[in-house]
């Protein structure tokens, strides 16, 4: 308590993590004045309002320089949000698709008129929103701190909002979220504003870091260290570097030999100093104590993705990575994808992954099951044509493969679409029998430096033996010419989907990918493409205005009618067409009695 307290007092310490501190002693029963530093507008709200009105807080940003409180009740939400800036000349709350300010739904509010704003943003620029769902209760601005409260309801049914969505199951990914404040006006400003980004969970635990270590804490017997120790960065834009861990490097880290273990929890640890070089990582396993290279010849099974905006993965109480058994993963490969295109030097990199592992091993083991263009096939192809527009692929993986390797129904509990830097659109159905699309997930804007590894809110799902993959990737290169080809550079372009699930399916032969030319005949589909003239053509229904009832029912009588009439058209004539009394050849044209199908050539 004594380090805390004088870790809390030190010049260093961001104001709202000390508020946060305050705030956790208020709801433990102590009181303002037991904390010896000086009252500021932010704490005097937390102990008159702040703890009275709201049962969750967070506190987000590179500074911890933003904080937000709620409560839910019923189908509204509670909301608080607070920033120390600067600039008071407006604060903004943001719900994000992919954490940034573009696909956002937006709460703004002015100081200069006291007044609030339901806004949406397509493009990182805000527009109003045709319905005001918001509701104002009070806001707070003075010395530095902004502090804004608001009501809405979960879902709106306003295709300008997002759904406050249910995100209590661990596995699924947090909400992302933003709060913003500038000094001129908020439509203008968002782009250059001061942004603190930040993940919650509304329905589960709160801040979604808190949230996993509290859980690792209290479930894991430890963890494992995989990753760089102050690793040169290399030149160029795809040096893929790989740190490998054979079982007696594990027995050193920390496992007892001849354990079996489930690793039960992923966390991304990012070296601060190296993060802009690092693109993205996979962690891959072999049952193999040991082998041979470090590369890809021994360790062709991928556990574990992470890309730019990926939080830590908890794996659900039912499952775990089995580890140490011969069954199991005995070896682990880390490959991290550095880029550096300005060739620096001298950069030096200790990013890596923790593995939580519990040695109460859980009911089912788990997997990871990849579609879409998994083994970069395309590699060197280029995307899309000259003159611009947007390039989408559809990759398929077919119902063959599930039905060949899947000994029975699998629950898949973490989806991550991932393209790189000129995707802006993807999607992944899966499709039963007779082409029947039973589920989908789509990131409608989507955008790498915010949500590299976009993993979808779409879980759990259950896939069976027979269900297929359809996987559609859309890009448009900023340059708007044909210079982007697929491969492993940053520059460069992939369509993947990766799936993490549960009980993992062992059969032979299987290697976890499904998609274009994946090297198993049984795994292996089709890809198509085709060129749309702008994203306009996308399938987007975020930021677009809600049709109203009154149309969409003239709309559905009118295609009623038009049906009706186009049936008695071709009834009338089919009718006029074999008259009863007809005795002779009309126009000296032999009677062709037969009826011809619709669509097929007479």
């Amino acid at each position: 308590m004594a380090f805390t307290d004088a870790l809390l007092r030190g010049p260093s310490c961001p104001p709202l993590l000390r508020i946060l501190y305050l705030l956790l002693l208020l709801r433990a029963g102590c009181s303002a004045a037991s904390i010896s530093y000086g009252s500021n507008p932010y704490t005097q709200w937390v102990s008159e309002r702040g703890t009275s009105h709201y049962d969750h807080a967070a506190v987000f940003g590179d500074n911890n320089e933003a904080a937000i409180h709620w409560r839910i009740a019923g189908r509204r939400l509670h909301l608080a949000y607070a920033v120390v800036s600067s600039s008071t000349g407006w604060a903004a709350f943001g719900l994000s698709l992919a954490g940034g300010t573009t696909g956002a739904d937006i709460l703004a509010y002015d100081t200069s008129t006291g007044k609030i704003t339901d806004l949406y943003s397509t493009d990182g620029r805000p527009a109003r929103d045709r319905s005001q769902d918001w509701t104002f209760v009070r806001a707070s601005v003075g010395s530095g701190y902004l502090i804004v409260e608001a009501r809405r309801r979960l879902s709106t049914g306003d295709t300008q909002d997002l759904a406050v969505r249910n995100d209590a199951y661990a596995s699924s990914p947090p909400t992302r979220i933003f709060v913003a404040a500038g000094a001129g006006d908020v439509v203008s400003d968002l782009g250059s504003g001061a942004v603190a980004y930040g993940a919650v969970r509304f329905h589960g635990d709160g801040d979604d870091a808190s949230s996993f270590a509290t859980a690792m804490a209290s479930e894991s017997t430890g963890y494992l260290w995989v990753g760089a120790e102050e690793t040169e960065v290399g030149e160029g834009d795809a040096d893929y570097q790989h740190f490998c861990f054979s079982y007696e490097d594990l027995v050193e880290l920390g496992l007892t030999e001849n354990t079996n273990y489930h690793v039960i929890g992923f966390e991304p640890v990012i070296d601060g100093d190296a993060a802009a070089y690092v693109h993205h990582f996979v962690l891959y396993r072999s049952s193999a104590a040991d082998v041979d290279s470090c590369g890809y010849g021994g360790f062709d099974e991928a556990a574990y993705v992470w890309g730019p905006g990926m939080a830590a993965q908890p794996l659900p109480p039912e499952a775990g990575l089995l580890l140490g058994s011969s069954q199991g993963t005995r070896s682990l490969m880390l490959e991290i994808h550095y880029s550096n295109p300005s060739n620096d030097q001298g950069v030096a990199d200790s990013s890596g992954v923790r593995l939580y592992y519990t040695a109460t091993l859980r009911p089912h083991n788990v997997g990871m099951f990849q579609t879409g263009d998994p083994t970069v096939a395309l590699e060197g192809e280029p995307v899309g044509a000259a003159g611009g527009g947007v390039a989408r692929y559809d990759f398929a993986c077919p119902s063959g493969c599930t039905k060949r390797y899947f000994g029975g129904p699998v629950t898949v509990f973490s989806e991550v679409l991932h393209m790189h830097a000129t995707g802006v659109y993807m999607a992944h159905e899966q499709v039963r029998s007779f082409g029947r699309i039973v589920r989908s997930s789509v990131m409608e804007y989507y955008d790498y430096n915010r949500a590299g590894g976009y993993a979808t809110p779409d879980v759990p799902f259950v896939v069976r033996p027979g269900d297929a993959f359809a996987t559609s990737c859309s890009y448009a290169p900023a340059d708007g010419t044909n210079g982007t080809v697929f491969g492993y550079g940053r520059y460069d372009e992939m369509c993947v989907v990766f799936l993490m699930y549960y009980p993992e399916q062992t059969a032979d032969g299987f290697a976890g990918t499904c998609g274009y030319d994946v090297g198993d005949a049984v795994c292996s589909g089709s890809v198509t493409s085709r060129t749309l003239k702008s994203e306009k053509a996308l399938h987007r229904t975020f930021g677009k205005p809600k049709q109203h009832p009154l149309l969409t029912l003239l709309f559905v009588v009118g295609a009623v009618v038009g049906l009706a009439n186009q049936f008695f058209m071709s009834a009338r004539n089919f009718r006029f067409s074999f008259p009863l009394d007809v005795k002779e050849p009309l126009n000296d044209e032999p009677v062709d009695e037969t009826i011809v199908p619709p669509g097929q050539p007479a």
